[in-house]
């Protein structure tokens, strides 16, 4: 028994997390820095000479990691996990009998509920929500977006 045989689903998992480690490591080390260090120049005297000492800002990370970033990075993780829990829970929701509160879809009629929903949501975010963060701001629009999620 080979080791995809007896975890059916560790190729693609092993996969999607490759593309997702390799876009990270682009991202760490090709992109360019856009947030150039502060620099201050010390004056030191001494009896002989003046001479100049540049300090770099310490801890550029908490130039940005403000508490308003991180109730984003919070509100992010919480939806990705909300989202991941019901992309996981549909299908076995679909495939349970009605007596335990499902729907008894066999295995292709639930891959055609999920494939018809791939097209409704992306003409939602293509034309639904820019209209609607249009019509309100774009924060009233995130808020709406979240509460209908």
């Amino acid at each position: 028994v080979t080791l995809f045989q007896t975890f059916p689903f560790l190729l693609p998992c092993l996969i999607s997390a490759g593309v997702a480690a390799i876009g990270i490591a682009v991202a760490y080390w090709m992109l360019p820095e856009t947030l150039q260090p502060k620099d201050r120049t010390v004056h030191k005297e001494t009896s002989c000479s003046t001479t100049e000492d540049k300090i770099e800002a310490s801890q550029p990370t908490k130039s940005f990691l403000t508490p308003a970033v991180g109730v984003s990075l919070a509100m992010y993780a919480g939806l990705s996990f909300a989202h991941v829990g019901f992309e996981q829970l549909f299908p076995l929701w679909l495939l349970k009998d009605p007596q335990e509160g499902g729907f008894n879809f066999d295995e292709s009629a639930i891959g055609t509920v999920i494939a018809m929903t791939g097209p409704v949501q992306l003409l939602s975010q293509v034309f639904a929500v820019p209209a609607l963060a249009r019509m309100v701001s774009y924060r009233k629009a995130w808020q709406i977006v979240i509460c209908t999620f």
